[in-house]
This record gives structure tokens, C-alpha cells and sequence, in this order.
């Protein structure tokens, strides 16, 4: 009997001496990293020794880019190796014949402006892909310049939220929006829309189809304005006192007003 009891204490006491073994392996390497640090932080020290005052200044902005270097490295081989690749550009969008260039970076791109973007595609009964970039130093630049590659290549023009001709946005803003729209040559009755707002981090690019056409509104006549503005509430101009535009009379005649900072001559 005690020599079975031997026998099976003895796979026991080899699982304890494994345990710590394993425990002793464990606590060396959680120790590296600090090694580490300490001896990395202990160059400067050992090579200030003795130095003269230009040489630690010399020192002191060699150790700065090194350290400014090991943390470029850090930051794109950590996602590689933590099994995150860096996402690809798209290369379109839309698809089949309705498909357009997107956006990507010029060959004179900066090597420290690294663009990312992030997809969000249509949810189930919608049309709209978003795309949103970041990582982009000038993004009223960039959307102006792609707006004219797209009015250029596919022409795409400047639209309000009807459809209709527009004039394109101030592109120096640090934000904005521009919706660009184009009539599909394989679709009759399609209009592709890119909706285009930036802001100092980015810009988010919504691609979207709609049943249409691009509009151009008329040139009203005096009397076509006044019966226009007929059409409309005083609440809807702001105005006070009357439940209804046939409560106030509307005057036409010549003079100069101030529209958006422009002086605009009209006359009767």
C-alpha cells in the first residue's frame, strides 16, 4: 500500500517542481521590459559623464530622435503584429457602369501623412456608402481639388439638397460640405450624389444614388417674385403680427440693398 501511494505522489511532486519552474520563467520576463527601460534610460546618464555642455546638447537631441523613431516603428509594426493591417484606400465608388474614381492621395503626398479610411457600407434597404478619412493635413484643399477632378472627368456639378445648380462652397473654410451630382449615362433617370463635408481631421464622403435630374432654377420677374412671396407664411419671413400674407402689403421699387455683403441694384 505505501508503495502505491508512493508511485502516485510522485507525478505530484514533478507537477509542483514544473509549477515553479514556470512561475521563476514567468517572473524573469515580466522583469525584461523593466530591465529594459532602465538600461535604455541609463545611456544618456553614463554618456553625460565627463561630456562637455555641447556634446549633452548633442546627446540630448540624438536620444530625443531615437526615441521619436522607436515610436514611429512602434506605431506601424504594433497593429501588424497585434494581426491589424493598415486598411486599403478605396479604389471607387458605386459599382458597375455607375462606378467613379474616389479620393486618394497625390504622388507628392508627404511621407509623415498617412490617410486612413473607414467604410461604412449600406445597411439593409438603404443606398448609401460612407466613407470617412482621416489623417489628411489640408482637407478643404483636397475635397476642392477632387470636386474638380469629378466635374472634369465625370461631370459632376455643385448641387443643393433638390438637385438644383449651386455655387460651390468657400473651400478655405476649416469646415464645410459640398453635394456634387451627376446624371448617369447607363441609367436613365439616375443620378449619382456625393455628399462631401470636411472638417480639420478630415472629410466623410457619402455615396449615394437617387431617382432624378440636375436643375437649374429660373430668373423670377418682379411680379412672379411678389406672387411668390404671396405664397408664403409670415412665419416663414420672419415677420410678426399677421396670421396670413394677405395681411401685409408687399411694395416693389427701384434702390440699391445689402445681400450677403454685396450691394445689388434692383428696380420696379
Amino acid at each position: 500500500m505505501k508503495k502505491v501511494l508512493g508511485i502516485l505522489k510522485l507525478p505530484f511532486k514533478l507537477l509542483i517542481k514544473l509549477l515553479k519552474v514556470l512561475a521563476k520563467l514567468l517572473k524573469i520576463l515580466l522583469k525584461l521590459p523593466i530591465k529594459l527601460l532602465k538600461a535604455i534610460f541609463s545611456i544618456p546618464k553614463k554618456l553625460f559623464k565627463g561630456a562637455s555642455k555641447k556634446k549633452k546638447i548633442l546627446l540630448i537631441v540624438l536620444f530625443l530622435l531615437l526615441l521619436a523613431a522607436l515610436a514611429v516603428v512602434g506605431k506601424r509594426v504594433l497593429p501588424t503584429l497585434q494581426g491589424e493591417k493598415p486598411q486599403k484606400l478605396p479604389e471607387s465608388y458605386f459599382s458597375g457602369g455607375l462606378s467613379i474614381e474616389a479620393l486618394a492621395p497625390g504622388e507628392d503626398l508627404p511621407e509623415d501623412e498617412v490617410w486612413v479610411c473607414t467604410v461604412a457600407e449600406p445597411e439593409e434597404g438603404e443606398t448609401a456608402a460612407v466613407y470617412t478619412y482621416t489623417g489628411i493635413a489640408e482637407p478643404g484643399a483636397v475635397v476642392k481639388a477632387y470636386a474638380a477632378s469629378l466635374e472634369e472627368a465625370y461631370s459632376f456639378s455643385v448641387v443643393d439638397d433638390e438637385f438644383y445648380l449651386s455655387d460651390a462652397p468657400d473651400y478655405t473654410a476649416p469646415e464645410g460640405v459640398v453635394r456634387l451630382a451627376a446624371a448617369s449615362e447607363e441609367e436613365e433617370g439616375t443620378l449619382r450624389l456625393l455628399m462631401i463635408e470636411w472638417n480639420e481631421e478630415g472629410c466623410t464622403i457619402t455615396a449615394d444614388t437617387a431617382e432624378g435630374a440636375i436643375n437649374e432654377r429660373e430668373n423670377l420677374s418682379l411680379t412672379d417674385a411678389v406672387d411668390y412671396m404671396y405664397t408664403m407664411t409670415p412665419q416663414q419671413l420672419g415677420l410678426d403680427g399677421g396670421q396670413e400674407m394677405a395681411d401685409y402689403q408687399i411694395y416693389v421699387s427701384d434702390g440699391i440693398v445689402l445681400v450677403d455683403g454685396f450691394l445689388v441694384l434692383y428696380q420696379s
